[in-house]
């Protein structure tokens, strides 16, 4: 039984069996230590004996005679359940950017400043000309920021910074621009729809400070209105997942499984010819299709008859066959049994001759001169007779006539098509 429940042994199984004289059976634990025992009834009929073990039923030692197993099952215990782990909260993440981690030096005249996850646009007058943004050193602090030189609801569009992809699929729910200015500066939060959810005004003060929009519904880009701006930092918050509650570990059932022989098919292969079953032996591999399919299942020959039909001259191979549906026992069903390779001549029986020496054909030597080659034949194929031995497939054999030829003949030849790895002629 090792094995039987993966890497542990069943603590449970029982036996389904008849029997015509006295059976018992002796549980071993893996140690080899006998943990239990089970003595069958005097009876004709079947019974099942159970065996049990808190260490587990590693074998079953069996003692008796003529002793029938109809069926064997064990129980497999579930893992232990261990406690449910809490699920705790996904904290949100602050992301920020600045120029100075995708720029190392000022340039001038973008029409848009790629931060990775977050894009800032220029603003285009409503005449058309556009008003380029710069990235440079704003306030002599050594790092670079992003300078929005003018930007006002009438452009078209105006300067904005676009969130869209900053958390993913979601769109931030808090936002923070920190910038310094020289004119007023209102900034304008949009969701994904285009409807302004949040507005931001800055102070009239000359240093930095920090604007914060919010929405529910997540800010898709913010708008920029104002004049001389200068962004030195973009924050904005990712929330995590919702979690969810945590559902509970239910044990798991124990798991009975029963195995009976009848769960491997076996297939008896009869007609098998006496020089046929001289090649098979146990192991070699087949494919069985059941009258009335085209399904195939894979076996392997499992028993081959010890004697032969002495009036046909057959034989009977056993095969062993993997539990299917589809298979129904007592039913007909054709095998292909694959017990070898070989590579060997075919000729058509005319080809193929015989007397009281036995099998032979008639090849042509380079002058077209009749010789006798003595052949043993193989099996009856649908392309022909196979040449065991005699032939090295390169001659040119006799195809028809050969009953009118004598060794010394000489023939006027007719090539044939060949009929296997042996040129043919024809006789005239």
């Amino acid at each position: 039984m090792t094995g039987a429940c993966g890497p542990d042994d069943p603590k449970l199984v029982e036996v389904t069996l008849t029997h015509t004289f006295r059976v018992t059976l002796k549980a071993l634990d893996s140690t080899g230590t006998v943990v239990d025992t089970a003595t069958a009834a005097d009876i004709s009929t079947a019974q099942t004996l159970t065996l049990t073990s808190a260490t587990g039923i590693s074998k079953i030692v069996i003692d008796g005679a003529e002793i029938c197993i109809h069926k064997i099952c064990w129980i497999c215990e579930g893992p232990p359940v261990e406690p449910t782990p809490p699920i705790e909260p996904t904290p949100a993440a602050i992301i920020c950017v600045e120029a100075g981690d995708l720029y190392t030096a000022e340039t001038t005249g973008l029409s848009e400043i790629d931060l990775e996850k977050v894009k800032i646009h220029e603003a285009v007058l409503s005449t058309g000309d556009a008003v380029p943004l710069n990235v440079k050193d704003c306030d002599g602090d050594g790092k670079l920021d992003v300078e929005v030189p003018w930007s006002e609801s009438t452009a078209s569009p105006p300067a904005e910074i676009v969130m869209t992809g900053a958390c993913g699929p979601d769109d931030p729910k808090l936002v923070e621009v920190t910038l310094t200015h020289t004119f007023m500066v209102t900034l304008k939060a949009l969701d994904s729809t285009g409807t302004v959810v949040d507005t931001a005004i800055a102070a009239d003060i000359p240093t930095a400070q920090t604007l914060t929009l919010t929405s529910p519904t997540g800010i898709s880009k913010i708008v920029i209105d104002g004049a001389e701006i200068c962004i030195h930092r973009i924050c904005w918050i990712c929330e995590g997942p919702p979690v969810e509650p945590t559902p509970p570990i239910e044990p798991t059932p124990a798991a009975k499984i029963c195995v009976e022989a009848g769960d491997v098919y076996t297939a008896e292969t009869t007609g098998l010819a006496e020089i046929d079953l001289a090649r098979m032996h146990v192991g070699v591999t087949a494919q069985v299709t059941p009258v009335g399919t085209a399904q195939s299942f894979p076996g392997t020959v499992w028993q081959v008859a010890p004697t032969i039909d002495p009036t046909t001259r057959e034989g009977i191979a056993r095969l062993a066959l993997r539990y299917d549906p589809a298979l129904r026992p007592g039913g007909f069903a054709s095998a292909t049994i694959r017990s070898g390779v070989t590579t060997a001549p075919v000729l058509p029986e005319t080809a193929i001759l015989s007397d009281e020496n036995g099998s032979y054909v008639y090849i042509l030597d380079g002058a077209n001169k009749v010789t006798r080659r003595a052949v043993k034949i193989g099996d009856f194929t649908s392309s022909g007779i196979v040449v065991r031995e005699g032939l090295s497939g390169n001659e040119r054999v006799v195809l028809r006539a050969g009953g009118f030829l004598n060794p010394g003949d000489t023939v006027r030849p007719v090539m044939a098509a060949p009929a296997g790895k042996a040129a043919g002629a024809s006789a005239h």
